[in-house]
């Protein structure tokens, strides 16, 4: 893109590729699926999971690894399944899952900041502070949080 078309403009990846005449686009191999219909309690029931995963992808010849997301508990099975059968799954990369971060980000980010702007901020756009402040419903907070990020984004940008 010649920086002088867009100077000052924020693009989105659609208007990027209309700008820049983009022909051809690397076609995405990640896969996202939802493959638990047990409760992923224990270490047998994972390396059942992690075995038929590993069959399914043919996993050394169609994929070199497979990310696993779980809540904290399903990650820690897998971390000590990655420990004990080091060799047999190396393929196998263990994440946290999404939710959980950030529910534990929003009150990390809560101690420090809410007397410090966030208060305002929520006061001024009618949210509940003390739910706000406690981090008590998931998805309020989450929302609040998204929309002073993209305030302060778009502020700095302008």
């Amino acid at each position: 893109v010649n920086n002088t078309e867009c100077e000052g403009t924020f693009l989105n990846i659609q208007d990027y590729f209309s700008v820049t005449q983009v022909t051809h686009t690397e076609k995405s191999r990640v896969v996202y699926l939802e493959v638990m219909d047990a409760i992923a309690d224990s270490k047998d029931t994972m390396m059942q999971m992690l075995h038929e995963l590993s069959e399914q992808y043919i996993i050394g010849q169609n994929c070199k690894w497979l990310i696993v997301e779980g809540d904290a508990k399903v990650y820690d099975i897998l971390q000590s399944i990655k420990f004990e059968y080091s060799d047999e799954v190396k393929w196998l990369i263990p994440y946290p899952g999404d939710w959980h971060m950030l529910k534990n980000y929003q009150l990390a980010l809560m101690k420090p900041y809410f007397d410090a702007g966030l208060k305002s901020l929520a006061k001024a756009a009618s949210y509940p502070l003390a739910a706000i402040q406690s981090c008590g419903q998931f998805k309020r907070t989450h929302r609040f949080l998204m929309e002073v990020w993209e305030a302060t984004y778009r502020a700095m940008l302008t």
